[in-house]
């Protein structure tokens, strides 16, 4: 990120990598960089899971969605849709973390 940031200082997302390279020169340690950067991913994802099965969106009264419909669903072999939806992917998300952690802070070191 440090590195694509300095190539284009003025590209979309840039400020990442800049931030990176000012929080590595005022000593904050790799790991907790990325602790703050996975678990702010992580959250997006949470929220944005949580918001596609959100129920109040059915809401007729909002006008807003309306008229937006959507939902996730299972496919069958031939990849069309099945009437068997996908409900609560938001609970499943800190599974997918690769340490095992769930997102919980990192053990310290004695």
């Amino acid at each position: 990120m440090i590195e694509a940031a300095n190539r284009n200082p003025a590209e979309p997302f840039s400020g990442q990598g800049q931030a990176i390279e000012r929080m590595l020169s005022l000593g904050v340690s790799r790991s907790d960089i990325v602790d703050l950067v996975r678990s702010s991913q992580v959250e997006a994802i949470s929220r944005l899971c949580y918001f596609l099965d959100d129920p109040s969106l059915c809401n007729e009264e909002n006008e807003r969605v309306r008229s937006v419909g959507w939902a996730l669903v299972v496919t069958n072999e031939d990849f069309e849709p099945t009437d068997k939806v996908i409900g609560g992917l938001h609970e499943s998300v800190l599974e997918t973390d690769p340490t095992g952690r769930e997102m919980r802070p990192r053990k310290k070191l004695q």
